[in-house]
């Protein structure tokens, strides 16, 4: 139970710095630097062998995929409960 609340925290998390250093991003005013979207990459890559850990291969890689797809489609969308100023 706590590997698995593990892997999915260092999923998001991975996913969230990942997102974060993207050009495109919303959520904060300027992108984190590159070695920000290393760090989020390898926080995901961690969340693998964690999951290979729990689970057999297949199921690990379809619950890592899944994650992280998630995660990448819920973060983007923080940014739509984000208050703008007005003007």
């Amino acid at each position: 139970m706590t590997l698995q609340f593990l892997a999915i925290l260092l999923t998001v998390i991975g996913a969230g710095l990942t997102y974060l250093s993207n050009k495109n991003q919303r959520l904060i005013a300027t992108k984190l630097v590159a070695k920000w979207a290393y760090s989020g990459i390898s926080l995901m890559l961690i969340s693998f062998a964690l999951w290979l850990q729990l689970f057999s291969g297949a199921v690990a890689f379809f619950i890592w995929v899944f994650t992280s797809a998630m995660a990448l489609t819920i973060i983007p969308l923080l940014s739509l409960l984000k208050r703008t100023e007005a003007n």
